[in-house]
């Protein structure tokens, strides 16, 4: 009897972990073009230069209308909770694991339209990643506790970036994404997401900058795999997102670096199915990180950082769990304007 126990909770927890998914509401995508490109210190190659003191009219060297961005990055992330929740089958924390993230990135410009009192810049972008987990730890029966979450994400957005003479840049625009399962060959998760912003940045004094951003959006989504039970989970992912962010600015020795708070509420459409998990829910998501930044050779960049983030949602913690996750990443990249 002691032997089948074993054997049954094996089991049990076999198949809990291999039809785990990654919690695609918390995944940050890309929605504007790559940040080492808009604040490139290569003045020929800036097609933007933010400016709190009124509009500076961007310096370009040519007469084509379009201005050609691309960008390679190459990022691993060490995560204490790779699927964004607690999961006690595994450890409190969820598990541990390392992610290798290639992204390819492009897009295109058009020469900002003055209207006086602001410059407008219309944007294409488009980014495709391949997120690759690894974990040592060894599943009974074979595999790895993470193996099964191997991902490819298309993202496809466009935008229009507004430099007003307050000082102020406005954002405006919308993306598309998609998630794709590569161990199962499925598409997990899709969004489109209309969304605003506005930043402001000043100087306070010895080379310090503050910058404060503000944004707001509706994700709507599409997941047909989300949920276990016979009620219509399609569209249960859907909600709106507030973010208001606080980030400081500092260089020394050629390295930037950037403390930052950030604070996230999400609220859930009242999907008329009532799906438990998303039912008349709202989360509030917070992250504090430490990111430090060393470009060289005109067009690359590296990069350090170090996150907290945490989760409180107002669902009972049986049914969506509250998380916290400490994650440390580096990155290599390269932007390149034609």
């Amino acid at each position: 009897m002691k032997i089948f126990k074993h054997i049954l909770l094996f089991t049990v927890l076999l198949s809990s972990l291999k039809g785990q998914q990654l919690d695609q509401t918390t995944v940050q995508r890309q929605t504007t073009p790559p940040e080492q490109f808009l604040k490139s210190s290569n003045r020929e190659n800036q097609a933007i230069v933010p400016s709190n003191t009124g509009i500076l009219s961007p310096i370009l060297l040519k007469t084509s209308n379009i201005t050609i961005f691309g960008g390679l990055d190459n990022k691993f992330v060490y995560k204490t909770n790779p699927i964004f929740r607690e999961t006690n089958l595994i450890d409190k924390n969820g598990g541990k694991a390392g992610v290798w993230t290639y992204t390819l990135s492009g897009g295109g410009m058009i020469n900002p339209i003055d209207f006086n009192s602001a410059l407008v810049t219309p944007i294409l972008g488009a980014s495709w990643s391949e997120s690759v987990y690894y974990n040592n730890r060894k599943l009974p029966g074979g595999g790895e506790i993470y193996d099964s979450l191997e991902t490819y994400d298309t993202n496809v957005y466009a935008l229009f970036m507004i430099q007003h003479e307050s000082g102020i840049n406005f954002r405006i625009g919308s993306s598309y994404s998609m998630a794709v399962n590569v161990e199962n060959n499925t598409e997990d998760y899709y969004e489109f997401y209309p969304n605003i912003g506005a930043t402001y940045k000043y100087d306070q004094g010895w080379g310090l900058q503050g910058i404060f951003d503000i944004s707001g959006g509706a994700h709507y989504a599409i997941n047909n795999n989300f949920g276990d039970d016979s009620k219509n989970h399609t569209q249960a992912l859907s909600h709106w997102d507030y973010t208001l962010s606080y980030s400081l600015l500092y260089e020394i020795f050629g390295v930037s670096l950037s403390p930052s708070y950030r604070i996230t509420t999400k609220d859930y459409f009242k999907d008329t199915n009532q799906v438990a998990s998303t039912y008349q829910r709202e989360d509030v998501m917070q992250y504090i990180s430490l990111k430090a930044d060393y470009p060289f050779l005109n067009y690359f960049n590296f990069g350090v950082k170090y996150e907290h983030s945490r989760r409180n949602s107002n669902v009972r913690p049986s049914v969506v769990p509250d998380y916290r996750a400490h994650d440390l990443s580096t990155n290599l990249s390269i932007n390149y304007t034609f």
